[in-house]
């Protein structure tokens, strides 16, 4: 008796995966303001049948240019403000497929230093919530001057000169 109590406790703990997925990548991370970003959405079905019909949406955070540029069929109206969502009707995918949409654009002149922009997204399936994801990038004003040096890029003998140009 007690097996097969914890047999069916087992089997009410088991939840389907998901076969669609979402993955981002943002760069720069960290981004200076007034620099250029961009954002990669890549949605794919992993599932054997066709997905339903997939809508991304993006609400396009504070602290950016409202003249962003949306590739892969997006569109966010003339200029995108704050708080206003682009879209992408991706359609149905086929097992296997994936698609790929993307967001570039320029962060605010004068957006303050550590300031989070995050990029909420939301997939649906046919009408549903699918996925959510939040990838985010963190703005970095006062960056200083770092520099790298190759030391065997133009070796030097000991007691010579070596001059680093900037």
């Amino acid at each position: 008796m007690v097996r097969s109590a914890i047999l069916a406790l087992l089997l009410c703990m088991v939840q389907p995966l998901h076969a669609l997925q979402m993955i981002t990548e943002l760069a720069p991370d960290p981004v200076a303001p007034g620099e250029l970003f961009d954002l990669q959405i890549t949605v794919s079905n992993d599932e054997a049948a066709s997905s339903g019909n997939l809508t991304l949406n993006l609400t396009y955070p504070d602290n950016l240019s409202s003249t962003a540029y949306f590739a892969g069929g997006g569109s966010c109206g003339v200029n995108c403000p704050a708080g206003g969502t682009a879209v992408w009707n991706l359609g149905v995918l086929a097992p296997g497929q994936a698609v790929t949409a993307s967001v570039n654009g320029r962060v605010l002149a004068g957006t303050p230093d550590a300031t989070v922009i995050s990029f909420p997204l939301e997939l649906t399936e046919s009408g549903a919530a699918a996925l959510n994801m939040n990838p985010a990038m963190t703005v970095r004003a006062d960056s200083p001057l770092e520099l790298a040096v190759d030391p065997l890029a133009d070796p030097v003998v000991p007691g010579g000169n070596l001059t680093y140009e900037i």
